[in-house]
């Protein structure tokens, strides 16, 4: 059982020319030089636009096509991209192919903006028209209980001991906390994978409370999440035995520790919680979809309070969690559709035995 490598370069590992460039892109403003075009910007978008542009160079390097003294600008051909597109449409959904392409336009418009750039901007704008999600997320969505009791499940059969070895116990166990916690107050992604011990994950007294800076939550409120006090002992349990297996002697503040002894990254925790949640309940189900199903649950649990959501999803107007996460509308319109087809169908069987 190990974790999936991400398939994108880290800044340390890209050409010390590209590395220069997108720090000029990131520079803040000082008396000496202008900012950068992603100055602005939150560490999380600049961490999303980071890793998109790490998978292009990555792809560069697959292709023995990453030259040292090659100017980052440079490589940005029509070919290049033509066949970066194919290798991204052959591994990836069009959502997810719209979005690369994206990143890499915007890191182009950021370290050449002289250059001529419409003819990706076109390829962008083409991507995402065509892009449309592959499958209904209706038929991959489970009740968050079960989720959660899933998570829980693996939890106590890695302390069984029926893994052939620590470290797989270990990974089994940090698993179903994270499958838990997602399940029952489903943070963001790319949030919940950087987590530190003491700055986003604090103790007040026996709770444990998840916790965010405006700087680093999407919408720039501050987000603070008390977890279940079902969680406190098995959260406990990972911190003390089962994390320190995973780290094998090595030292780190974030929360979540891979098979190597490292700090996970948003890819490796998308990767984790659908193989997880695809053992556990058959199904593959992605840490967002997690969301949609916690705002569905309030929904159908209570609608007089299932604007509750909103704040836990860190959302700002409630407007946000009823277009793009609540799916109970949906069901409930369906189930009413059927109804009326069944009593049509019932009313057309005693005409017909008049």
């Amino acid at each position: 059982m190990t974790d999936q490598p991400v398939r994108c370069l880290k800044r340390a590992e890209w050409p010390e020319a590209d590395r220069l460039a997108f720090a000029k892109a990131t520079r803040a403003n000082d008396l000496l030089d202008d900012p950068g075009p992603f100055a602005e910007l939150k560490p999380s978008t600049i961490a999303t636009i980071e890793r998109g542009y790490g998978r292009w160079l990555w792809w560069h390097q697959t292709q023995d096509t990453l030259g040292l003294n090659i100017s980052p600008a440079a490589r940005i051909t029509r070919e290049a991209v033509s066949r970066y597109l194919d290798d991204l449409r052959a591994r990836n959904a069009p959502l997810t192919v719209a979005h690369r392409i994206l990143t890499l336009e915007q890191v182009a418009r950021a370290i050449a903006p002289e250059a001529n750039w419409r003819w990706l901007r076109r390829l962008v704008n083409r991507l995402g028209t065509r892009a449309r999600p592959m499958r209904d997320k209706r038929c991959r969505l489970r009740p968050v209980d079960d989720v959660f009791r899933a998570g829980l499940a693996m939890m106590a059969e890695a302390e069984t001991g029926r893994f052939t070895s620590p470290k797989k116990r270990a990974l089994a166990f940090r698993d179903g906390l994270l499958i838990a916690i997602l399940a029952a107050r489903a943070p963001r992604a790319a949030n919940l994978a950087t987590m530190e011990i003491d700055r986003h994950l604090r103790r007040s007294g026996k709770e444990w409370m998840i916790v965010f800076a405006g700087s680093e939550t999407k919408n720039g409120d501050v987000l603070e999440l008390p977890l279940p006090a079902e969680l406190s002992p098995l959260l406990e349990r990972y911190l003390t035995h089962w994390r320190p297996v995973l780290l094998d002697g090595k030292v780190s503040q974030r929360l979540w520790i891979s098979a190597f002894g490292q700090s996970f990254e948003t890819d490796q925790l998308y990767f984790v919680v659908m193989r997880a949640t695809e053992k556990q309940l058959g199904v593959r189900i992605n840490p967002h979809l997690l969301r949609s199903g916690l705002a569905t649950a309030a929904a159908q649990r209570d609608p007089g309070h299932a604007g509750l959501a909103t704040p836990m999803l860190g959302h700002r107007v409630g407007v946000t969690t009823e277009r793009h996460y609540n799916l109970a509308r949906q069901h409930e319109a369906a189930s009413q559709w059927q109804q009326h087809v069944l009593e049509l169908r019932r009313e057309a069987r005693r005409r017909a035995q008049r």
